[in-house]
């Protein structure tokens, strides 16, 4: 039987079968590893470390940092509460991309950001992506894909993990509330459209016409801010 523990950063005391409303620090036994958990900086984001089991509960679930607290799989973990979802996100240590697990919160860090598979879980990405989070508002997860030279921006909604919006070669203005707002690449680049063509062409060797545009969650359309730029291709 898994035996959870419930470790406060404040008290450094572990509490056995406790719950907490917020807890800033979570200990899982786990075989012969020890699952930690903290709170970065708020109690919204927790991230996560292995560390080997020693058979000292108190010290195994002290909140110190230890030169010998390694990653499982060399990876690292993230848990993030937003409009009643709980956002697991595991990073490889590489920085090759992250993979993300989307599921309902039910109240208990201890339980929502437990790696286990629960039933309901919706899963993003995989080997093909390199994906990196970016920010959630609402209901909505902003997610960048950099696998080639450019980077591509998708948006999900966390309430039923769909893709919502994929946009090639995108580049982030703003995201809030209100929604996105983010240049796409929408043409090549001359000597007629592009006042820096020359010097780009010189610099760069290619150049490219980028669109503003705005992506509004409420309708999920996009719109042109009527806004555009010439910029260099790498």
């Amino acid at each position: 039987m898994r035996r959870w523990l419930l470790c406060t950063v404040i008290l450094g005391a572990a509490l056995s079968g406790a719950r907490a409303e917020s807890p800033a620090f979570i200990c899982q036994l786990a075989g012969d590893k020890v699952l930690l958990g903290r709170a970065i900086p708020d109690p919204s984001v927790y991230e996560f470390a292995l560390r080997d089991a020693t058979g000292d509960l108190a010290k195994d679930c002290r909140a110190d940092m230890r030169d010998s607290d390694v990653y499982a799989g060399e990876r690292s973990m993230a848990c993030r509460f937003a409009d009643g979802r709980a956002i697991l996100t595991t990073s490889a240590t590489d920085g090759s991309g992250d993979r993300f697990v989307i599921r309902a919160a039910e109240g208990d860090p201890a339980t929502d950001c437990a790696l286990e598979k629960r039933e309901g879980d919706v899963a993003i990405g995989d080997a093909t992506t390199a994906l990196h989070f970016e920010d959630v508002q609402q209901d909505r997860m902003l997610l960048t894909n950099s696998t080639g030279p450019t980077i591509d921006l998708l948006l999900y909604d966390i309430q039923t993990g769909a893709e919502v919006l994929s946009v090639k070669a995108g580049e982030i203005v703003e995201f809030g509330p209100e929604g996105l707002v983010y240049w796409q690449r929408t043409g090549e680049a001359t000597d007629k459209n592009c006042p820096d063509y020359a010097s780009l062409m010189a610099d760069f060797g290619a150049a490219a016409i980028d669109t503003e545009m705005r992506f509004d969650p409420a309708t999920g359309k996009t719109s042109k801010t009527g806004e555009t730029r010439c910029s260099p291709v790498q």
